[in-house]
């Protein structure tokens, strides 16, 4: 082959290169646009006849409204729902918006789904569902001022119906937001406790294996880990070795352990944040409870927090690790 054919063999291939990378992702994302286009845009016209967006609650004031219909991803992937939002300035009573928008919403044909309220994040909301002319969903959301969240209402209609809104607290009885009434930041439960300034080698000294061996006696090694991201000490208990002594372990890089519990410093977050992760169906001990399994409360229980005589821990242990009386009786040690 000839210097001049390698030259073009390879700007030929620079040049198919470029067209794929320019006009592959177009021609999907056309493709993608052109199915969720069409039913965006119808979607997003139903969307703005709804009577809820004219309403105004007393003491708001309409900052500004976006309104986005159903388009594609990159690569025609993870499409964006057809959304119309709403949001104000509240120079009033919060809650007492929120109530006027359930009401409004309510005589308006909206099923209400669900609360939301969180002390620690300073926000409540309803979440409202609707199945005619289209299936969709309202949430209603206000923030206190107070968090990084800038405070006011959003009102946010969305072309799908949702599981459950956007806030980080739990879901309280039907009607209830008014965990925001108690939002006192003097409360202790709102501050954060800082510690003696624990190592994650204290943490491991504060429980060691021998005393966890009757709980969960596969544990054989207490590892102190480096500080999270958050800056805080964590002591992970694992089981070594793990792999049954037939199993070939030469695979590079593999670990012969497996992680049952960790025993992390919980003194930078205050109580409030963990009272919140709390399992609705637990009940708590003393300072002992169990928390959520995750945000989406499914599954069993994956920690406990406790306040010890040297500041709060939390125990967490991995999806399908300890059961909920392990993670207690742990606590128990710990609290003394």
């Amino acid at each position: 082959m000839t210097r001049a054919q390698l030259v073009g063999g390879a700007v030929s291939a620079v040049i198919g290169l470029v067209a794929v990378v320019w006009f592959v992702p177009r021609v999907t994302r056309s493709m993608g646009d052109s199915i969720h286009g069409v039913t965006g845009r119808a979607d997003l016209r139903i969307l703005e006849r709804e009577g809820i967006l004219a309403f105004r609650a007393p003491g708001t004031t309409l900052r500004s409204t976006v309104k986005q219909p159903a388009s594609s991803g990159p690569l025609g992937l993870r499409p964006v729902a057809t959304i119309v939002e709403q949001i104000f300035v509240v120079d009033g009573d919060s809650l007492a918006a929120l109530e006027a928008y359930r009401a409004t919403a309510q005589a308006d044909g909206w099923g209400l789904v669900g609360p939301w309220c969180s002390r620690y994040h300073r926000d409540a909301a309803y979440l409202f569902g609707k199945s005619a002319p289209i299936r969709a969903s309202l949430t209603v959301r206000v923030v206190l001022p107070g968090t990084t969240t800038a405070p006011g209402l959003t009102v946010t209609l969305t072309a799908a119906n949702l599981a459950e809104p956007g806030s980080a607290g739990r879901p309280l009885p039907a009607g209830d937001i008014a965990c925001l009434r108690s939002v006192n930041s003097d409360d202790p439960a709102f501050q954060a406790r800082p510690g003696p300034g624990r190592t994650s080698a204290d943490l491991c000294a504060l429980l060691p294996v021998a005393s966890v061996s009757a709980i969960v006696p596969e544990v054989t090694v207490a590892v102190p880990k480096a500080a999270d991201q958050q800056d805080r000490a964590t002591c992970d208990y694992e089981q070594r070795p793990y792999m049954p002594a037939s199993t070939v372990l030469k695979v590079q890089g593999m670990k012969d352990s497996l992680l049952r519990f960790s025993v992390t410093d919980a003194a930078a977050h205050p109580r409030v944040m963990y009272e919140e992760r709390q399992l609705p169906t637990a009940s708590a001990e003393g300072d002992t409870f169990l928390l959520a399994s995750d945000v989406r409360r499914l599954g069993p229980p994956v920690g406990v927090w406790v306040d010890t005589r040297t500041g709060p821990l939390e125990v967490t242990t991995p999806f399908d690790g300890l059961d909920g009386q392990q993670l207690v009786a742990i606590a128990a040690l710990l609290r003394g």
